[in-house]
């Protein structure tokens, strides 16, 4: 079953991860600054929206406590679903034997019904191949974009204006060199194709940085306004770009130059005022120890509007 929708988990569904076996094949987690485990799922799975005998990434906040990150792993891909941008499942998760909590994320690849098995590739891997000359750290949209133009990805324009549309959205700002890449597909011809994977690792969105004690002084409409000005993505459109990475004004250059985007970037943007409401209302059904608070709800569902609302008029 290749990367999809899957069933929304309910309140009552958090995943125990405890009995969960590692994966032996992947001993090394990748790459990343927070504490990971790789797992297979039981089977059968405990929940419906899981993949029994599949492999899972269960992430753990930095710092303890440090829930929102996790709920911004979640919640992007509760957005993604509804904008129609392919994110790896992502699922509230905990550990009873250790006592963690965390967000567990579906790999997307390896699929067990996957006639010819692909593998994945971190852009940053490509860059150092090809002997780029970028700066790795922050690089550039550009840059990011000859890089997959090289590699003949089909559909890429569409593929770039669905990301930097939905990174908007949710307002992140790590989509590093090593948070996108490729899924390698190998024929049995021995033909080797690319294609680009779904938008993974979200976490650094929606305002995870700000503490629930600190969250009431930043809900007034100045300090929403302020937020989503500062928003930038991790490139600009040229090296050293700061201005122009600012998230409205990169997708307006994007959409300058790829004028044949702008279909796809408007299906991303429009998602409904009550289809967020439905998701941060979902997510404040969570208790302890995932509790998604009353007053992360209400800004998350402003900055969103606020940054549709920006987006929209481009």
């Amino acid at each position: 079953m290749p990367i999809g929708p899957r069933n929304r988990q309910h309140a009552a569904e958090i995943v125990d991860v405890a009995d969960w076996e590692p994966d032996q094949d992947f001993p090394i987690p990748p790459v990343g600054k927070r504490a990971k485990d790789i797992l297979v799922c039981p089977s059968p799975p405990p929940f419906g929206f899981l993949l029994g005998g599949h492999r899972y990434l269960f992430k753990k906040p930095n710092v303890d406590g440090e829930n929102p990150q996790i709920w911004s792993e979640a919640i992007a891909y509760e957005v993604g679903k509804l904008c129609g941008v392919p994110v790896p499942p992502a699922f509230i998760a905990i550990n009873s034997r250790t006592d963690e909590i965390g967000v567990l994320i579906e790999f997307f690849f390896g699929y067990q019904d996957e006639e010819n098995p692909r593998r994945f590739v971190h852009a940053i891997d490509r860059f150092q191949a090809f002997d780029s000359e970028i700066d790795l750290q922050r690089g550039s949209l550009r840059s990011n974009l000859l890089l997959t133009r090289s590699h003949r990805i089909p559909n890429w324009r569409r593929w770039w204006a669905e990301t930097i549309a939905f990174d908007a959205i949710i307002s992140n700002s790590d989509r590093h060199s090593e948070n996108w890449g490729f899924l390698v597909n190998h024929s049995p011809q021995g033909e080797v194709s690319y294609e680009l994977a779904p938008a993974f690792d979200n976490g650094s969105s929606l305002g995870w940085r700000i503490r629930d004690a600190d969250l009431r002084q930043h809900l007034s409409e100045e300090s929403i306004r302020r937020f989503v000005n500062r928003g930038k993505h991790h490139y600009g459109w040229l090296e050293g770009d700061h201005s122009g990475a600012h998230h409205v004004e990169l997708c307006r250059k994007y959409l300058s130059v790829y004028e044949t985007a702008g279909a796809t970037f408007q299906r991303v943007i429009q998602l409904e005022e009550a289809e967020v409401e439905g998701i941060v209302a979902w997510a404040s059904e969570f208790a302890h120890p995932a509790r998604f608070s009353g007053y992360r709800a209400e800004f998350i569902l402003a900055i969103i509007k606020a940054k549709l609302a920006l987006l929209r008029a481009i």
